[in-house]
């Protein structure tokens, strides 16, 4: 199935220690001119947390969330309020909503 050049021995460790440093599959793809699917072959084995992502919000954050949402604050302002893109508050409050439907069942 391998379309281009085979990757050398020399650039398959260099892969893996990067990926074992975390590097993404596409960052160390761009670095030796190869697709992410080509580098996750050859570091398949090597578990690695790529994403430093902000921890989500607590309990009260969320019920403060709702609870602005529900007296008519509009999605621009939750964004600010609580720190998330425009594009994420329509589908948070939807999983907020079921987290707590859940809950109350």
């Amino acid at each position: 199935m391998a379309t281009g050049p085979a990757v050398t021995n020399h650039e398959r460790e260099r892969m893996r220690g990067m990926r074992a440093r975390g590097m993404s599959l596409s960052a160390i793809g761009a670095e030796f001119g190869r697709s992410g699917r080509c580098v996750l072959e050859h570091t398949r084995d090597i578990s690695a947390n790529c994403r430093r992502g902000k921890p989500g919000m607590d309990d009260a954050a969320k019920t403060r969330m709702l609870a602005a949402h529900a007296a008519g604050v509009g999605k621009d302002d939750l964004a600010r309020r609580f720190g998330l893109s425009p594009t994420s508050v329509h589908p948070t409050l939807n999983r907020l909503r079921k987290l707590q439907q859940g809950a109350s069942a």
